[in-house]
């Protein structure tokens, strides 16, 4: 593999969305609304959602989405592996799926280094104890010696596991141009 698809593939592979430091033009889509068209609202199978104040929930999916991105930023996997759920996966935008193991040991190596690691344009949808998160992340910095910069479009999956939202998912698709 060229040093060029490693670097893609290892940026893509950390593109998590999870992640917030939302732009002053970040949206919110409220629940039980997706694209633009009506839905019913969402009715979770544990009904755990009942009594819980849904902007509340999505201030804290926020919350851990700025943190994620903080964490990949520093190369801090103490901090980033409380807030990724036991079975936690990542497709990158080139298709390699890698488990919980492998995204902290490659937060660890710090390659790639991040000089920045932002998500913005987020909409976040609440189903319960379930949360699907999309928007754009930015990263910046440096792998195997060689800079890079790239816009993702996310889409990060959210689990409410005891009283905490933990990122279950990740899917990364490279935005040409960008």
């Amino acid at each position: 593999m060229s040093t060029a698809a490693t670097l893609a593939r290892r940026v893509a592979g950390f593109a998590l969305p999870l992640l917030l430091l939302v732009s002053a033009n970040g949206r919110t889509q409220p629940p039980g609304k997706s694209l633009g068209h009506d839905v019913p609202p969402p009715t979770g199978a544990s009904g755990t959602a009942v009594g819980r104040d849904p902007a509340q929930d999505e201030r804290e999916i926020r919350r851990v989405e700025a943190e994620i991105c903080q964490a990949f930023q520093r190369g801090d996997a103490a901090s980033l592996r409380p807030l990724l759920d036991d079975g936690f996966i990542l497709t990158s935008s080139t298709g390699v799926v890698t488990d919980l193991a492998q995204n902290l040991e490659e937060v660890r190596t710090r390659d790639p280094a991040y000089d920045e690691f932002r998500n913005h344009d987020q909409i976040v949808r609440l189903y319960g104890d379930a949360a699907i998160v999309t928007g754009i992340t930015t990263v910046k910095g440096r792998s195997g010696g060689e800079s890079f910069a790239k816009d993702f479009q996310f889409t990060d999956t959210w689990v409410r596991r005891d009283g905490r939202w933990l990122l279950a998912a990740s899917h990364a698709s490279a935005l040409a141009g960008r």
